[in-house]
Formats: structure tokens, sequence, C-alpha cells
């Protein structure tokens, strides 16, 4: 998702509301174990001790929300992408 069409459009208060509106529909989307963060302007969901199949479902939930998802401010109405890419974190084996 990238705020930064919306924060030269509207102002960086505005893109700041889209910044919580988002990060609301992820929190929705995602289990209460999960985390997102923010990463260099970008939103990221870590998935807590999620199997892959899981995870790719609740990557396709979330970017099938994104795609529905609309922001309007002042008649001006946006719509909001999303990247969706994932990788697996094992722990390493200890021997």
């Amino acid at each position: 998702m990238r705020s930064r069409l919306v924060n030269v459009a509207c102002g960086h208060s505005v893109g700041d509301q889209l910044l919580h509106k988002v990060s609301k529909l992820l929190a929705e989307s995602v289990r209460e174990r999960d985390a997102l963060v923010r990463l260099a302007g970008e939103i990221a969901v870590i998935l807590a001790h999620c199997p892959a199949d899981q995870a790719r479902g609740l990557a396709e939930q979330i970017y099938e929300r994104m795609d529905d998802f609309r922001f309007t401010d002042d008649c001006k109405r946006f719509r909001i992408g999303a990247s969706v890419g994932l990788v697996q974190l094992d722990h390493p084996h200890q021997g």
C-alpha cells in the first residue's frame, strides 16, 4: 500500500487517517497473536506459528479485503492496492 499519493493529494493528516483505517482492516483480518508492523512506509503482517496453507488463506483474505477497500476524504475517493508476499521463517535446528 502506498499512502504517498494520498499524502500529496490531501495532506499528511489525511494520509495518517488512511494508515489508521488500513491498519484496522488488517487487524480484523489476522489472528490475535499476529503482529502488524510498519516498515519503511509499508505495513507488514507477521503471522506467528502459522502453517503455510493457513498463511496463504490469510494472505488471500487480506488481498481481497484490500481490493474491496475504498478510502474517501472530502469527495476524493482512492482505491488502495496491496502487494502480498509470503516468506516462511523457521527456527534453525540446533545440533
